[in-house]
């Protein structure tokens, strides 16, 4: 399809898929799972990897239209993120543990 050979195409695949499953691995191994993720020792990290796969996922759906990455990796990446912001946001109204 379009002159890209079929070992090219699913490179592009490959690093969010595989920065997925180190989040989660990270996530397990964690003491407190995503909150430690976003704000722990490793944040430098988890931003790192949410910036690649941003740019990985953008280049495979632009380049081979498949929208399906984003939608199985997204909920891995931004979890931690939206956890966390959403702990704030509770904590900032007055609820906070």
């Amino acid at each position: 399809m379009f002159g890209v050979s079929n070992q090219r195409r699913y490179a592009l695949a490959l690093p969010p898929v595989v920065i997925v499953f180190v989040l989660l691995i990270m996530q397990v191994w964690s003491d407190e799972g995503g909150l430690e993720l976003v704000v722990g020792s490793a944040a430098w990290l988890y931003g790192g990897s949410v910036v690649v796969w941003t740019v990985c996922t953008a280049l495979a759906i632009r380049r081979m239209r498949w929208g399906w990455l984003l939608l199985l990796t997204a909920p891995v990446v931004f979890g931690p993120a939206l956890l966390y912001g959403l702990l704030l946001a509770v904590c900032a109204s007055g609820n906070c543990l």
